[in-house]
């Protein structure tokens, strides 16, 4: 994937953007981007995997955005930058624009059995691909993407070693009194069904959560769109799962100086066993 003159500009104005632009010049030193269309439940959705150069096979994440439809939609930017940063430490990343999505047909329900779907059928897609290790996956979900990931655990607890999810949804009853404007989407998404907001909360039934797989739930402390008290709910009836409260921190944590560092040490346990795997970042 190249990076036209408008993109590089664009890159350049965001935050941080001299900062970020100079990143992504090293980052597609050593990564490749590649874009792909696959099917789920007879829709075409876009999909993407970002790998470095050198040669395989690498670990497994896969990065659920956050969103509804085509807000959060994935840009060049995450893929570059964001998820590029991850990928250079060695591993492979997948990520999808999921049903309803930019450039993506199909409905978007909010963390349905469709998103479900398009997990597993962008994993079938790349089954082939000799790069992945796919018996070491891990699952990185921002925002709604947290949904889609606990339930994937869920229904697949054999195939995925790690989640790490930042500012996720845990209890969507608790969510409507803190964002009602949340009813609007719900409605749309799914016609706000009682049982539809029991499946995409984990509260509802983190008893029958795998053990065996390890969880670090993130959340910031000044995070106003998904409020902290989603995440304090699990902290108090899941002590399995590992919550850590970012003080200070916003929704996607990107004012935390500690992010990408955090994200990198779980996956290298989580997937390569250990903190001393060697990324790609050290060339």
């Amino acid at each position: 994937m190249e990076i036209s003159e408008d993109d590089a500009k664009a890159i350049q104005v965001a935050p941080n953007g001299e900062a970020s632009w100079q990143r992504i010049q090293e980052n597609m030193q050593h990564l490749t981007v590649e874009r792909g269309v696959y099917s789920a439940q007879g829709n075409k959705v876009p999909g993407f995997l970002i790998k470095p150069k050198s040669k395989g096979p690498f670990p497994v994440v896969f990065f659920l955005r956050g969103g509804y439809k085509e807000f959060d939609a994935i840009r060049l930017y995450d893929l570059c930058f964001t998820l590029g940063n991850l990928a250079r430490e060695g591993f492979a990343i997948l990520t999808t624009q999921k049903q309803g999505g930019l450039g993506a047909e199909g409905k978007d329900t909010w963390g349905g059995d469709e998103h479900l779907a398009d997990i597993e059928n962008l994993l079938e897609a790349v089954r082939d691909d000799t790069s992945l290790q796919l018996d070491r996956l891990g699952i990185w979900a921002g925002s709604r993407g947290g949904v889609e990931a606990f339930r994937f655990v869920k229904k697949h607890p054999e195939a995925v070693q790690g989640v790490l999810t930042i500012g996720a949804p845990t209890d969507l009853r608790s969510l409507l009194d803190c964002r009602p404007d949340f009813r609007k989407v719900f409605q749309e998404a799914f016609n706000m069904k009682e049982e539809e907001l029991d499946a995409r909360s984990i509260a509802s039934w983190w008893r029958s959560f795998p053990q065996n797989v390890p969880v670090l739930c993130l959340h910031g402390s000044e995070d106003k769109r998904i409020p902290v008290k989603q995440a304090e709910i699990l902290q108090r009836i899941s002590p399995r799962l590992v919550v850590q409260i970012v003080e200070g921190g916003n929704h996607p944590l990107f004012n935390w100086p500690e992010r990408q560092e955090t994200i990198t040490r779980f996956f290298r346990r989580s997937l390569y066993n250990t903190v001393e795997q060697a990324g790609m970042n050290e060339i």
